[in-house]
């Protein structure tokens, strides 16, 4: 005789859920480690006093496994330093969140340039170890 098996539903107990979305303003500054990822740490491509905005390309990857960076506020680059064993590029911020021209919905018309257009994201995985998405996915795509 067999068993049935029904399944089991449990209520959400988050703290958070039947609440509003709050805006927050942005922060007066924010500092950007080029090691947020598992791979080799992302290279600057902007210069101190450079003015940047909110998704504009920061640092390119490098090597095996890193993901590109982008400013998460818009405002000028008030230094290139050291920060953990890494480099770190701090922006300060302009209080605009200007959307840099590039951020914009993008067409695809093949896989290869889906990848691309993936990997030039920077989207890591929420897992803990920041992986880069782009990783994960190409030798999926590949193998198909």
């Amino acid at each position: 005789m067999s068993k049935s098996i029904s399944s089991l539903k449990l209520p959400h107990y988050k703290g958070t859920a039947g609440l509003s979305s709050v805006p927050i303003a942005a922060p007066p500054e924010v500092l950007l480690p080029m090691n947020m990822h598992p791979g080799g740490a992302a290279v600057p491509v902007v210069e101190v006093g450079d003015y940047v905005r909110v998704g504009q390309l920061i640092a390119r990857e490098e090597g095996r496994n890193s993901s590109p960076v982008h400013a998460s506020i818009s405002g000028t680059v008030t230094a290139i330093e050291p920060y953990d064993n890494t480099l770190a590029i701090r922006i300060k911020g302009d209080g605009k969140m200007e959307l840099d021209p590039s951020v914009k919905p993008h067409d695809p018309k093949d896989l290869d340039e889906f990848l691309q257009l993936v990997r030039d994201s920077g989207i890591v995985g929420l897992g803990g170890a920041a992986f880069p998405l782009w990783a994960s996915w190409t030798p999926c795509a590949r193998a198909r």
